[in-house]
């Protein structure tokens, strides 16, 4: 019971918790013509690469809506550095334009967990899983006998 127990948290520690956020600083932006170029610095370990996800909040942070109309530094596989940048094109993601005067920027950066993980999770589980149903099935009691007939 202790093996199922501890299969049970040792998958669930790997699939529930997210990975956790990498630091970005220094996050400004400006606009040009009908794009904002936002510039961030990058904090992590050297040679890793991130996937990095840019938001906006329209209500001074409260909630985040996710850019998707944006190129450069940005998505999977960005380095840590300095003075990194992106371009959103405003107009893709809201084409009748910003409507707030608390807009702010948000930029997260996660490092990828490698998808082995994934794998030695599932396996522990689906063998934790069969153990159990195996020691449920052999506690069973037999079947009990088919009936037999005898003709008269």
């Amino acid at each position: 019971m202790r093996l199922i127990g501890l299969s049970v948290l040792w998958f669930l520690g790997l699939t529930l918790v997210q990975a956790q956020p990498r630091k970005v600083t220094n996050i400004s932006f400006q606009r040009r013509d009908d794009q904002i170029v936002l510039t961030y610095d990058l904090i992590g370990k050297p040679k890793s690469k991130y996937r990095v996800q840019p938001y906006i909040s329209l209500d001074g942070g409260v909630s985040k809506l996710k850019l998707t109309s944006v190129g450069g530094d940005t998505g999977k596989g960005v380095s840590v550095g300095t003075q990194k940048q992106m371009v959103w094109d405003v107009f893709k993601d809201f084409p009748e334009g910003i409507q707030s005067d608390q807009v702010v920027f948000m930029i997260e950066a996660y490092e990828p967990r490698p998808r082995w993980l994934y794998g030695a999770g599932a396996t522990v589980f689906v063998s934790g899983v069969g153990w159990f149903l195996w020691r449920i099935a052999s506690a069973l009691p037999n079947p009990p006998p088919k009936p037999t007939t005898t003709s008269h």
